[in-house]
């Protein structure tokens, strides 16, 4: 059987792409991660993985491991190609195979341009004080939108969706209460 067969189908690529940040102050690095299988599923070991890219110096060569695995870190950004190669077996390539610096959740909102976009705001919650939560990403000139409201508490829609989208009465709502098929928030409409 052919590596490029056998490899074809069961490749796993992990390439994360992240927000970029300006030009100046990017230093965040990229991974690419994987497991080489069979098309049965069994890992292959000893299978010599080389990325190359124009954002390399020079391409980078790994073994994969006795688990299959293999994991080039601090990738510059940029776009590379996977080359696979396994003694006995046909060669196979991958191109076109992204890579750029993942950030974390933290990271990720607390970059200036998120917030001079107004991409978090704050908003006080009934339970939970004051909230950061995801701002408006279409910024239009005449018409701007804002988060006006807080993410609803648990239960807290519950009586007007009941009433109004199924048609219960009050009287039908409080039996399920009771029966304890649905809550109600302290906050309920």
């Amino acid at each position: 059987m052919s590596v490029r067969k056998a490899l074809s189908w069961c490749i796993v690529l992990v390439a994360l792409v992240a927000a970029g940040r300006p030009a100046a102050a990017q230093d965040f690095r990229g991974r690419l991660n994987g497991t080489v299988t069979d098309n049965t599923g069994a890992v292959l070991p000893g299978v010599t993985v080389t990325v190359s890219s124009p954002a390399l110096i020079q391409p980078q060569v790994q073994v994969t491991s006795t688990e299959g695995d293999f994991r080039f870190i601090a990738l510059p950004p940029g776009v590379y190609e996977v080359a696979f190669e396994l003694a006995g077996f046909q060669s196979l390539k991958r191109e076109g195979v992204p890579c750029g610096g993942v950030r974390s959740i933290a990271d990720a909102l607390s970059d200036p341009q998120i917030a001079a976009r107004e991409m978090v705001e704050t908003v006080a919650h009934p339970l939970a004080g004051p909230i950061r939560v995801l701002g408006i990403p279409t910024k239009l000139s005449d018409t701007p939108g804002a988060v006006r409201t807080p993410p609803p508490v648990l239960g807290e829609h519950t009586t007007a969706v009941l009433e109004s989208d199924l048609g219960l009465s009050r009287a039908e709502i409080d039996r399920l209460v009771n029966a304890g098929a649905i809550g109600r928030s302290a906050a309920a409409d």
